[in-house]
Formats: C-alpha cells, sequence, structure tokens
C-alpha cells in the first residue's frame, strides 16, 4: 500500500554549474508535506535570498505527479518517493542549482505501522570546486520502531556509506528522540569520521527536538564548516531548517 512505482523522480535538466563554488550553502528542513501549500514558494525565496544555498535537502516534500517544473528557478530536483497516492508522491527531495553526477534512493527495509510506509533516504554526488567528489544524502530515519529496528536501518545505510572516499553531508530528520537512538547515530557518525553542524546557544535551541533529543542534523567531514544557524519560518512546519556554509579544502 502506497509504495511508488518509481525510485526517482527528477525535474527536467537546467542549465547549472558543473561544480560547486569554493564556499556553498546547505540548507536542511522538514517541511511537514507543505510544498504545495502557497505560502512555500515565496517563504523559500526568501529563505535563499537572505542565506544563497546551492544544496536544499527536504524532508516530508510534497510532489504533484505533473511536476516538471522545479521549486526554486534555476534549481533541478530529485525526489525520493517513499509513499505515493492517486496525485502525488511523498518523500525526500534534493534541489541543486549544480549538477548531479549520480542520484540514488535507498528505502527502508521495515515498514512504519499504520499506513505500513517505508521511509527514503536519497544520495546525491557533486563535484567540488577541487574537483573532488562530494556525497550529499538526505535522510528520513524510521520513527515509531524499536530501537533495534532503528539500528538495523541505519547499519544498513551507514555500511552503503563506507564505500564513499572524501568529502561528504548527511542532513535530515534522524529520529533519534531517545537515549539509545542517539548513541546508536553517534556511534555510526563517528565510524565515518562525521563532525555535527555546531553553532551558539541561541540557535541550537530552536532546532527540532522531542523528548529533549535534537532529532535534526547536520553532519559533514573534509570540509571547513564557515556558518551554522537556523532560520525563521514562523509556524509553517513543526520543524525549523537548519542551514550551513561550508568551505572546500
Amino acid at each position: 500500500m502506497f509504495i511508488p512505482k518509481i525510485s526517482l523522480l527528477h525535474s527536467k535538466k537546467a542549465a547549472q554549474k558543473e561544480r560547486l563554488p569554493k564556499y556553498f550553502g546547505v540548507l536542511s528542513w522538514n517541511v511537514y508535506k507543505k510544498t504545495l501549500n502557497k505560502k512555500f514558494q515565496p517563504l523559500i525565496h526568501r529563505l535563499l535570498h537572505e542565506n544563497p544555498a546551492d544544496v536544499v535537502l527536504l524532508q516530508e516534500a510534497k510532489v504533484q505527479k505533473d511536476f516538471v517544473q522545479s521549486l526554486i528557478p534555476g534549481y533541478s530536483y530529485v525526489c525520493a518517493p517513499n509513499i505515493e497516492t492517486k496525485k502525488n508522491y511523498f518523500g525526500v527531495l534534493n534541489l541543486c542549482d549544480v549538477k548531479s553526477l549520480e542520484s540514488g534512493r535507498i528505502l527502508s527495509s521495515v515498514k512504519e505501522p499504520l499506513l505500513k510506509t517505508h521511509k527514503s533516504t536519497l544520495i546525491n554526488l557533486h563535484k567540488l570546486s577541487n574537483d573532488q567528489t562530494l556525497l550529499v544524502a538526505n535522510i528520513h530515519a524510521i520513527n515509531f520502531l524499536t530501537n533495534k529496528h532503528y539500528a538495523n536501518e541505519l547499519n544498513i545505510l551507514f555500511d552503503i556509506l563506507l564505500k564513499h572516499n572524501g568529502p561528504m553531508i548527511i542532513a535530515g530528520d534522524f529520529n533519534n528522540w531517545n537515549l539509545t537512538r542517539t548513541r546508536i547515530l553517534q556511534r555510526l557518525t563517528d565510524g565515518l569520521k562525521l563532525h555535527p553542524v555546531a553553532m551558539n546557544s541561541y540557535h541550537q535551541s530552536q532546532i527540532k527536538s522531542f523528548l529533549s533529543y535534537q532529532i535534526d542534523h547536520i553532519f559533514y567531514r573534509d570540509l571547513h564548516l564557515i556558518e551554522a544557524k537556523t532560520l525563521n519560518t514562523g509556524r509553517f512546519s513543526d520543524h525549523i531548517p537548519i542551514y550551513a556554509k561550508f568551505g572546500v579544502k
């Protein structure tokens, strides 16, 4: 039920940069299925005008089946759906103003209860200004299942990520809402030599938490972190965007 018949949904290719610039921005946000809300486009345009980002990573995005143009002019998109209905797809969505070398979806091997839906992860590869290849993973982790299931799913994903040598950004909604899940996530990010994006206490306090555990994150390696903060969107979503600016080493 609701399992998508396609693995990836692509926009028409726009004329785009071949490589990410030496300094580039990343925005990660769980949009709570509101990408088709009439307030979304002016909101995302404002955010990107104030905080330029070459890569935008959305979780719980809603995309129409006849969707051929990007939500952001000049950006292409790749959607990795985990739910399909009569008119729409739902899943993780990457918007980029730079070409993707390769894209792939990873569906969870287990399903969430009630609607029996998988969770999806989207992996994109981009060329950096120094000719290295950057892996970007947009994750929406399983939620209403046991800690054991959570560990198994992250282990499967991180075993795939281990195959990549070089710079990496992993971002999204990790649903690590208890101590066990948080320790599992930390062990695996440590194994990949990933650093959590750090910001001042005010911005840190704005990030979505559940049961006092922060569940939205950006992790990175082999890059310089220049700036990190949360962005004000009012009450548009129950999550708030995280923005980070990186520099190529």
